[in-house]
């Protein structure tokens, strides 16, 4: 991680829920991309899963707040963690955040054809907002399954 003293301030702006978020991202970010890598999408993401113990849902006003803050944290902890993770990590750490705090998403697989190479994405939406991409992302690839457990 980069510290200085603009960083250093942030963190102290940070809640101790948002402070506790943001360390599991930055281990759960490259945990996230190993796994992917050796045991593939459908273990990684069946692992996750495992670990999670749904409660009981919150609010709606309190869960895109919560959303909101969850997605800027891994977006910090990808941006200036030791790992700097792809979407895929991102997302999937993401949903998994999210599905602890106990918040249904959805993490979606897309493609993309550009020339003659296909490109691959990935993002998570609350009820039907994306969160870590711009909101036409369904509109530029094609969506080739979304995970909902």
């Amino acid at each position: 991680m980069k510290f200085n003293r603009q960083n250093l301030d942030k963190w102290k702006e940070l809640s101790w829920k948002e402070r506790r978020i943001l360390l599991s991202a930055v281990l759960l970010l490259p945990a996230t991309a190993l796994a992917l890598r050796f045991l593939g999408f459908n273990t990684t993401q069946s692992l996750l899963s495992r670990l999670i113990q749904l409660r009981k849902e919150k609010p709606p006003e309190e869960l895109q707040k919560v959303a909101a803050s969850t997605t800027r944290i891994v977006q910090i902890a990808a941006s200036y963690g030791f790992y700097r993770a792809s979407c895929l990590p991102q997302s999937l750490c993401l949903w998994w955040l999210l599905k602890l705090q106990s918040i249904q998403c959805e993490l979606f697989l897309g493609m993309q054809k550009e020339a003659d190479t296909f490109k691959g994405h990935a993002w998570v939406e609350v009820s039907g907002h994306v969160l870590n991409d711009h909101e036409d992302v369904g509109s530029r690839y094609i969506s080739m399954f979304d995970v909902r457990k």
